[in-house]
């Protein structure tokens, strides 16, 4: 957990140099491939009137524009990259843990309600193994969550804690791999980095929680065997990377 927290403070304090421009800012894609940032001074049925980053005033025709992103829902840096401050977006993600064999892949469907908070809900497919009384035994989940994020900052590489609250149901099958599902609980910070499209890589630095219960038969490597029943709550550092999509 020491070295979790060290690596959520050097995220954090490491987004410091990236700035954002004037908030008010808009992009116009084109659909010839142009691009143009500005203001938007004003709309209409023909087209929208942008007052250029260059000092140019420019009439766009709405049948000659491909994309907008409006000032008032991104975050835009310089080269044109930004971030969404508002709208539905998605995440798929995958994660492991170094120390153990685990492993994660999610999808998330969420909302942003203000500028600094989203929520949403997901799902997960996870493989975790443990060794108990000298068995190795496999634990297999479908994760179904609730989730939520606070953003920490505006900046380029802009920094988020979230967390996933949920269930995980067991994927029973094979040689000792009879288990029951339980709570599942997974806090984390992510740095996400900016872009010019509504792609976006993030990596991520969280802590898995998931309780299971279950039963095995086992043996002491000579003649004896025996039935054993566990309580079993995983604990694991994991590191996560994935995409957002708008």
């Amino acid at each position: 957990m020491g070295a979790t927290l060290c690596v959520m403070l050097f995220c954090y304090f490491l987004s410091f140099n990236a700035y954002s421009q004037d908030q008010s800012n808009s992009i116009v894609h084109y659909d010839d491939g142009s691009v143009f940032i500005g203001k938007i001074v004003s709309k209409n049925d023909v087209g929208l009137v942008l007052y250029g980053s260059t000092m140019d005033t420019l009439n766009l025709i709405w049948d000659n524009i491909k994309r907008l992103h409006d000032g008032n829902d991104i975050i835009l840096y310089n080269k044109g990259k930004f971030h969404k401050k508002s709208g539905f977006f998605g995440t798929l993600d995958f994660s492991f843990a170094p120390s153990t064999i685990i492993t994660e892949g999610a999808l998330i469907v969420g909302n942003r309600i203000t500028p600094s908070y989203a929520v949403g809900a997901g799902a997960a497919l996870s493989t975790t193994e443990v060794t108990i009384a000298g068995e190795w035994l496999w634990h297999d989940f479908h994760t179904y969550f609730g989730y939520g994020r606070y953003y920490l900052n505006q900046k380029k590489r802009r920094i988020f804690a979230d967390a996933r609250v949920g269930y995980g149901f067991p994927r029973n099958g094979g040689w000792n791999n009879e288990h029951n599902g339980g709570f599942h609980f997974q806090p984390g910070i992510t740095m996400m980095f900016s872009s010019r499209t509504d792609y976006r890589f993030f990596i991520s630095l969280s802590q898995y929680f998931q309780y299971t219960s279950g039963e095995f038969n086992g043996t002491d490597g000579f003649i004896s065997d025996y039935f054993a029943r566990y309580d079993l709550f995983y604990n694991r550092t994991m590191i996560k990377f994935g995409f957002q999509f708008k």
